[in-house]
């Protein structure tokens, strides 16, 4: 199965591999909530926040060739006109600096220039699909605009890349109670289109916390999705890891450097639910990279124990959320993190 580049095997191999030698390849960046859907299911709903980090000091972390991939993903939509300005200069500093790019939207506002920076490769693009069916997809999105949506999707197919079984395009598709029969022919339509099927299960949190058993499927629901889904690749579908969560570092918007609680991993939405963090410092106290790593991982040694007796309590999800699959992910987890020792 194609995978998506910048959650392939290969890049999590590389942050990984970078992390153990006290290094953070991967910036994980918080946009402002400003959006222009109001998914039915979105994590994160409040609107009228803004990304208070200050540019010129991310700009300088890219400049600086500290890090090989910023990853735009959390709180808001990027191409909303409140964080455009921001998005934008931030990418011209990654095309300019060698920094490549991964980015979820929902595609509404994709015109050429972004699609010429998918073509040339900066950009990585998590685009929302979760339905054909125009009646379905605006009641998911809040919006009657899924012809709006599915056209530019078709535009940005033109520019997708796959080299190395890996593609720069993939679909993040939702599964609920409005689209579950539909989720194998979204698949097969990524099959076709080279683009790497993403389908993570509902987060109890924002428009959708509490009300899980209201517009979600049950675990055998989810099952035989999933096994319809594997029959439309030809292997056994799982979704991947994402590389940021262990071997990135997290800023949010209000340029606070935040763990997830618990663990002390780096982001926090592989739990399905509403975010528990911890905070590590903030961006505006310019110290490097090299410098949090140190104070993450310190928090991590102290979590580790109690990460190691929580897997035996985890359920195995049958596919798992945003980031990857519980267990997998913590198990994968305390692996690398009993070959870095470090102590203040």
């Amino acid at each position: 199965m194609i995978e998506y580049l910048p959650w392939s095997s290969q890049v999590l191999e590389s942050a990984i591999t970078a992390y153990k030698s006290g290094r953070f390849s991967i910036l994980d960046l918080d946009m402002g909530g400003g959006c222009n859907l109001n998914c039915i299911y979105c994590d994160s709903p409040d609107r009228k926040v803004s990304a208070n980090w200050d540019l010129s000091t991310v700009q300088h972390i890219i400049t600086n060739k500290a890090i090989d991939w910023l990853f735009i993903c959390g709180l808001g939509e990027p191409l909303h006109h409140s964080n455009r300005g921001r998005f934008q200069e931030l990418i011209t500093c990654c095309q300019a600096n060698g920094v490549r790019c991964s980015i979820f939207t929902n595609g509404l506002e994709i015109d050429e220039w972004f699609c010429q920076m998918v073509q040339e490769g900066v950009l990585s693009v998590l685009l929302k699909l979760d339905s054909f069916n125009s009646l379905v997809a605006d009641r998911i999105y809040g919006k009657k605009i899924s012809h709006k949506m599915i056209a530019n999707m078709e535009k940005l197919a033109k520019s997708a890349v796959i080299s190395d079984n890996c593609s720069n395009i993939a679909a993040s598709i939702v599964p609920s109670i409005f689209n579950i029969n539909e989720v194998p022919e979204l698949v097969r339509f990524c099959a076709q289109h080279g683009f790497f099927p993403l389908i993570g299960e509902l987060e109890d949190s924002g428009h959708a916390q509490g009300r899980i058993t209201e517009i979600g499927v049950d675990r055998q629901q989810l099952v035989t999705m999933k096994e319809k889904v594997s029959n439309v690749l030809g292997e056994q579908y799982s979704i991947p890891t994402c590389p940021a969560i262990l071997a990135g570092i997290h800023i949010d918007h209000n340029g606070a450097i935040i763990v997830d609680q618990f663990t002390g991993l780096s982001c926090h939405w592989f739990w399905l639910q509403k975010p528990k963090v911890y905070q590590i410092g903030h961006i505006d106290e310019k110290r490097s990279l090299h410098e949090y790593w140190k104070r993450i991982v310190t928090y991590r040694s102290l979590r580790l124990t109690d990460v190691e007796r929580s897997i035996a309590n985890i359920d195995e999800y049958p596919l798992g959320g945003c980031g990857g699959n519980v267990r997998q992910l913590l198990e994968s987890y305390i692996m690398t993190q009993k070959v870095i020792s470090y102590s203040e």
